[in-house]
């Protein structure tokens, strides 16, 4: 026997859909749980399924945190003519059903606190497109499998698809979701959108970031975003290069560093957490020309745009007082460049190594290109002298007691390794002078976006205080 084909409107005639309850449910179930949850139908008594227009896979689907069964994947939905659609017309029809029906949902008989109450799947962070938060499911009861679910774009289904694959981020997709019911809790209601239909209009184009190195740096074509504000506060801006055609994010690839004798792994003295990171030490004049152009410039548009950014015009010495330079030095090298002398050790990038679910988001590999299953930071310690070829990203401009920009660590991989076989022979007190980098200053704490992983800088073995500390604590996304 064939299946019965649902009746699906498109997104433009949601406006003449006239949303009702059908039934309120009494199970046990819900009651333990203390949800009210109605099960909805139109004006013809059909259940309520609608067609999206073409929109964009915003970050690639993943498997749910909660059910291994299930996968999340967030849609971009530009403002515009849908979006006013899902967040404002079909949101004041749930609104009103609402309340019609206040005395069951136990709610006031009050527009504007029905309204609070309302929480939808359409989400809008400021600065941000609007995204539809979905998730793929199957649904035994319709007898729908995760096959029946995806079709590609030239039409033909999908059998057990790899939804993490074939959704990759920028892939064009059109939709068909299901409204099958809202759920009313204490202080809010959510109307529920099931994911019936994925439809494949284009694949993306795989993302490629474009590192910046030494020799492809040029002066000048750093720009500062404008000034965000995260959940908790904090201000941010994000610091990009200018290629021409497009302007992204910075990355950088640092080619053949040592890193700094510092451990990989480290707690954060206020919170406890644990937070992760390299230092690699610049150990020659053209990283440190690149390094150094590269910090000067963000100097720079930063006193350009301080009115904009900082509040008020500010001069280049006032802003100094506060900016964190790249390059790191210990607290006794910046009193001796003060005074014109050379500094003792060579300077210092810090590089962060996120986590997100718990796993580190960066990849490790070995000299032939292979990732390693080794933990780094256990090879790390057991191979001081190893050499390091890095790519990383500049996160953010962080605003807060001191303005500080944070690099976040992609890839590392293996360049040599010199043999466990050599020996050093010390008392146990003489400055070891091919130490990679010494001791840098102390930078400020407990600052930083809720961008989500908890990680921070690297702080690391032997003088306290004089090495990187966790300045930016992202414990919470952005």
């Amino acid at each position: 026997m064939s299946a019965k084909v649902a009746k699906i409107v498109d997104w433009s005639e949601l406006n003449k859909v006239n949303i009702k309850i059908n039934e309120w449910e009494t199970s046990d179930f819900f009651a333990k749980r203390n949800i009210k949850r109605v099960s909805l139908l139109d004006n013809n008594d059909d259940t309520i399924v609608f067609k999206t227009p073409v929109l964009d896979v915003a970050f690639g689907a993943k498997v749910s945190k909660y059910d291994e069964k299930k996968f999340d994947v967030a849609i971009r939905v530009p403002e515009g003519d849908f979006y006013n659609m899902m967040n404002n017309i079909v949101k004041q029809k749930f609104i009103e059903l609402t309340k019609e029906n206040y005395n069951k949902t136990g709610y006031e008989d009050d527009e504007e606190i029905i309204e609070e109450f309302f929480k939808s799947s359409f989400n809008h962070k400021e600065g941000y497109d609007p995204l539809f938060n979905g998730k793929i499911e199957e649904n035994k009861y319709k007898r729908i499998t995760f096959s029946d679910i995806l079709i590609d774009e030239n039409d033909k289904p999908v059998s057990n698809p790899d939804f993490i694959t074939e959704l990759a981020r920028g892939t064009k997709v059109m939709l068909i979701i299901e409204i099958p019911h809202i759920d009313f809790y204490q202080t809010e209601f959510r109307p529920g959108y099931k994911i019936m239909k994925i439809k494949i209009v284009e694949r993306a184009t795989p993302y490629v970031k474009n590192y910046i190195t030494s020799e492809s740096f040029e002066s000048g074509k750093i720009e500062i975003t404008d000034k965000e504000t995260n959940k908790n506060g904090g201000t941010f801006s994000r610091v990009k290069y200018n290629f021409g055609e497009y302007a992204a994010r910075v990355a950088i690839h640092l080619k053949n560093m040592r890193l700094a004798p510092f451990s990989f792994e480290n707690t954060d003295e206020t919170t406890g957490k644990p937070y992760y990171g390299v230092s690699a030490t610049i150990e020659t004049e053209e990283y440190h020309t690149f390094l150094k152009g590269m910090s000067d410039d963000v100097l720079n548009n930063l006193v350009k745009n301080s009115k904009t950014l900082l509040g008020k015009k500010k001069t280049e010495k006032m802003v100094k007082l506060v900016y964190m330079d790249i390059l790191k030095y210990s607290k006794d090298d910046k009193e001796l460049i003060k005074k014109g002398e050379d500094p003792k050790y060579k300077p210092r990038v810090d590089i962060t190594a996120s986590k997100y679910d718990e796993k580190f988001t960066f990849k490790f590999f070995n000299k032939d290109g292979v990732e390693m299953e080794e933990d780094f930071g256990e090879y790390k310690a057991a191979n001081p002298d190893t050499y390091y070829d890095i790519k990383c990203s500049l996160r953010h401009l962080w605003y807060g007691k001191f303005y500080s920009i944070k690099f976040i660590l992609d890839e590392i991989h293996i360049t040599s390794s010199s043999s466990s076989g050599a020996f050093k022979y010390k008392f146990g007190n003489e400055v070891d002078e091919e130490d990679n980098g010494g001791p840098a200053e102390e930078e400020p704490e407990g600052e930083d976006e809720d961008e989500g992983e908890g990680e921070g800088e690297d702080e690391g073995e032997g003088e306290g205080e004089d090495v990187p500390s966790n300045s930016d604590d992202d414990s919470d996304s952005d």
